[in-house]
């Protein structure tokens, strides 16, 4: 989650006219030319044969690795999977898979979407795509999506296994929704909770949805803001929702500033709010970034709401995406975010290895188990707009409620078997050996992480990963309960809410600040 937190840029720009390599001048004090020069001699001269892609890709990603973490280059076959998940949708058929003995399994479909409309259900197997084989033929996954997605085509022609029934299916290949921000419910009586993944093109739109539903269908008047896990995304989205939770106008929110210190841009309220939102309270864990971290440092600056969790990842930089000839782009960082305050959240950069590892640097301080600011970094300190509270510039936002970590949630055996869960519950779900009650008492849970640990035997053993007892199966209990209710709802994404809602210490320390 938190390499993928790296790749989404602030914003996104409509530059087309950037090519890959430019030949300059020679007067210009810009190389790229040079790069040029090199690359035909490679290829006219060079005493084997090459992939110049390669090369080009190389050299791309030699120069960002100087600048910043997250400056990056995305060749084109990254680039329209990037653009999709921060566009709000995705080309495809509608369908969440899961790849079992080389073959895929529809694990849920969309509802109204391309596959559901025509008949696919979940527990089908798909044996061949267009007349070719892809079961048991080992086939890969992106190999298989691919071809369920093809470029230029408006439908495709599926073979499903259904039990030991085969079945012909013709299905359209449109754009599907994916969701940011549609998922509410209420945690007490007046207080709603509202879990934003990352901000994507239609997250506002979304939160305001489900923001106005909690209002007006369920008597809230509290918010809890759920950006655990959050990796970021688009600048305006994050903007506008803060927009919705200021009544004052013309308050500062941000700025930006670039290369030259003239070149700043600021972000302040409207005074435009549909809802009257008393208290805000914001859950953030160490994987909250750059949007996220926006949402969360403003807010605080402001006295606005309370910061329930741990010290976010602490990205401060803004990136712009160029497009290029070849198909790609770069995304360059171009400015550098400041909070009202005037502070900076942006870790420091200069080792790459240290910054790439920090979660596993916290884990190994206790970092994340007892709360610190940014243990043995000094740290400058500002003052809170309203109340002169004092919080601190780089290595992220720091909680005003600290929750530590569950030792479980790092323990080996659950980050390298947790992704394993899905399939074991689809497989017990398919046959019919599952069912409500067997997710809800303590002993049939135990049960079901013994049949889990059995199945997995060979990993355990492999990787020399204790077996998971005690406090290291709690989240393992938890996992094999919310994709319990998650497939067997079809993907209904708040089923799995009461169960997320127990055991949870963010939850409880909202629940807390209400009984003071």
């Amino acid at each position: 989650m938190v390499a993928l937190g790296m790749l989404i840029g602030f914003k996104i720009n409509d530059k087309t006219d950037a090519p890959l390599i430019t030949k300059v001048p020679r007067d210009s004090h810009v190389s790229l030319g040079r790069v040029e020069e090199i690359m035909r001699f490679i290829e006219a001269k060079y005493v084997d044969s090459i992939d110049s892609e390669i090369l080009v890709t190389e050299a791309i990603n030699a120069m960002l690795g100087r600048l910043d973490p997250h400056s990056i280059y995305l060749p084109p076959s990254a680039l329209q999977e990037e653009n999709e998940s921060m566009g709000g949708s995705f080309r495809g058929i509608g369908i969440e898979s899961l790849m079992i003995n080389d073959t895929l399994n529809i694990m849920t479909t969309v509802k109204n979407g391309p596959a559901d409309k025509a008949g696919l259900m979940q527990f089908d197997q798909i044996v061949a795509i267009d007349d070719t084989i892809v079961a048991g033929v080992k086939k890969n996954f992106e190999t298989i999506r691919t071809m369920l997605r093809k470029a230029g085509r408006n439908s495709v022609k599926i073979e499903l296994k259904r039990n030991s029934q085969n079945l012909i299916k013709i299905v359209n290949i449109s754009d599907v929704a994916l969701h940011s921000a549609d998922m509410g419910r209420m945690i007490l009586d007046s207080v709603g909770l509202i879990k934003i993944e990352n901000f994507s093109a239609n997250t506002y739109k979304e939160f305001m949805e489900t923001l106005e539903f909690l209002v007006e269908k369920k008597g809230m008047r509290h918010l809890v803001i759920d950006l655990r896990g959050n990796p970021g995304g688009y600048l305006p989205q994050a903007t506008k929702i803060l927009n919705q939770l200021f009544k004052e106008k013309d308050r500062l929110l941000m700025y930006t500033k670039g290369r030259a210190s003239d070149v700043v841009t600021e972000y302040k309220s409207n005074g435009k709010t549909f809802f009257d939102i008393k208290k805000i309270f914001v859950l953030v864990d160490e994987n909250s970034a750059s949007g996220s971290e926006i949402i969360a440092g403003v807010l605080q600056d402001w006295d606005r709401a309370k910061i329930i969790g741990r010290r976010t990842y602490g990205k401060g930089l803004v990136q712009e995406q160029f497009d290029l000839s070849n198909g790609g782009a770069i995304r360059l960082t171009t400015a550098r975010y400041y909070l009202a305050s005037g502070r900076s959240i942006q870790r420091p950069y200069e080792n790459y290895d240290v910054y790439y590892d920090e979660i596993n640097l916290r884990y190994k301080n206790g970092s994340l188990f007892k709360q610190d600011t940014a243990k043995g970094v000094d740290r400058k300190t500002y003052k809170t707009m309203v109340e002169g509270r004092v919080v601190y510039d780089g290595h992220g936002i720091d909680p005003d409620v600290f929750v530590p970590a569950d030792s479980s949630e790092y323990a080996g055996s659950y980050y390298l078997l947790a992704p394993k869960t899905k399939e074991f519950i689809y497989k017990k779900l398919k046959a019919g050996k599952l069912v409500d009650k067997d997710i809800k008492s303590e002993q049939s849970l135990n049960s079901l992480v013994d049949a889990f640990v059995q199945e997995n035997k060979s990993e355990f053993n492999k990787y020399k990963i204790r077996t998971p007892k005690g406090r290291d199966s709690i989240q393992l209990k938890k996992d094999i309960q919310e994709t319990f209710l998650y497939i067997s709802s079809n993907g209904d994404r708040n089923s799995a809410f009461p169960v997320s809602d127990n055991n949870d210490k963010f939850i409880d320390a909202v629940k807390k600040q209400f009984k003071k």
